[in-house]
């Protein structure tokens, strides 16, 4: 697994249940994911977390064999079989940067009933924050913008 982030963790997690020895890379210092998942993956006897690692190459012919990696030890090989990159990902807000309020990875920044920095601009889903990057939470913060956009325009709900 590439990546340090919550849908990297989630993932390894998930995986754990079938795999017995799975690799967590990332390239910082720290994860980035949640406190309570990254205790989670610590905890699980089959996921290694190896910080400060970066993946350099991959080897094998027909199928995946092992990669190279390199840290603060220098460079190594490791067994491998099945690889797995979740480095997240920037949201799609550019259009928006100079007129609605942001944090500092570019997600729109909302209340309760997701308003936006201007009255009766509305935002949901993954461009969101506070927000969660799954689907799920998506489409359940699409549904509450449109629930407080009827709200706005007067219609009951």
């Amino acid at each position: 697994m590439v990546g340090g982030g919550d849908s990297a963790l989630f993932t390894a997690l998930d995986m754990a249940e079938i795999c017995h020895d799975i690799k967590v890379l990332v390239r910082g210092a720290k994860l980035k994911a949640r406190p309570d998942v990254v205790a989670r993956a610590e905890a699980h006897p089959h996921i290694t977390i190896m910080l400060n690692t970066n993946l350099r190459a991959l080897k094998g012919s027909e199928n995946l064999k092992s990669v190279i990696v390199s840290g603060l030890d220098g460079e190594k090989e490791l067994p491998c079989q099945k690889l797995v990159v979740k480095l997240g990902y920037v949201p799609n807000t550019d259009a928006f940067s100079d007129q609605l309020k942001s944090d500092e990875r570019g997600h729109i920044l909302v209340d309760q009933n997701f308003s936006t920095s201007i009255d009766g601009v509305f935002a949901g889903g993954d461009i969101v924050q506070p927000g969660y990057d799954r689907i799920a939470f998506a489409t359940g913060s699409g549904m509450m913008a449109a629930k407080s956009i009827r709200q706005a325009i007067g219609h009951n709900v």
